[in-house]
């Protein structure tokens, strides 16, 4: 039987999350949850809520941490925005996730650490006016599960772009030298410290309804 800490990582596929278990195979334990039908995977669509307590069915017990890394890329501006698109921004980021916090108090540890990820564009906004508002809600729903659930810990990771991810290979060049002049030294956030920050919000105790900037100082 293993002595690790069992990870909890919902969008295992994504490449933070990715990276993170490559990185962490050998401290932790992960339980991966994602999209694709891949064989160490446990499928699950957060756009189809009611199949949350099948996978939930699945999971093992004493879970103690979970991680929130599924997402959708900015993809609609302003002027082509749609009440479909916005809900599922909503329903990915904020709906689902409340929904699996309160479904999993059965498998996890007394102790757990839930992690979700925000954005720079809950300060800076976004050209995709859904993308923004689901980042920005994340912070008022940390402070609400924290006082539904005060035996759990709820803090969560605010990123700039992080270098080498989907979404900045995806990017013009223009678009790229637009943040990166606004990032200290202009350099865009290195993808090992993001990594390092999350095995330090499953481990340190003390930490709890944090918000980690790592924005490179974006002004």
């Amino acid at each position: 039987m293993s002595n690790k800490e069992r990870v909890l990582v919902f969008g295992a596929n994504s490449y933070i999350a990715s990276s993170f278990i490559e990185k962490y195979q050998d401290t932790y334990e992960f339980i991966q949850v994602s999209r694709q039908k891949k064989k160490q995977h446990i499928f699950f669509d957060f756009l189809k809520e009611d199949e949350l307590n099948l996978m939930i069915d699945q999971l093992p017990n004493n879970i103690s941490a979970v991680l929130f890394a599924q997402g959708i890329n900015p993809s609609v501006g302003a002027e082509n925005m749609s009440v479909e698109h916005f809900m599922k921004m909503m329903k990915v980021n904020i709906i689902t996730p409340s929904l699996l916090v309160r479904g999993l108090k059965n498998k996890v540890a007394s102790s757990t650490s839930f992690i979700f990820f925000s954005s720079i564009s809950k300060l800076k906004g976004s050209y995709d006016p859904a993308y923004a508002a689901a980042k920005s809600a994340t912070d008022g729903l940390l402070f609400s599960l924290a006082k539904a659930y005060p035996k759990w810990r709820f803090n969560q990771l605010s990123l700039g772009l992080v270098e080498n991810s989907p979404v900045h290979r995806e990017m013009t060049d223009d678009f790229i030298e637009r943040h990166t002049s606004h990032m200290h030294n202009n350099e865009l956030v290195n993808v090992d410290n993001v990594l390092s920050m999350l095995s330090e919000m499953i481990r340190n105790k003390n930490m709890h309804l944090a918000d980690i900037k790592l924005d490179g100082g974006y002004v």
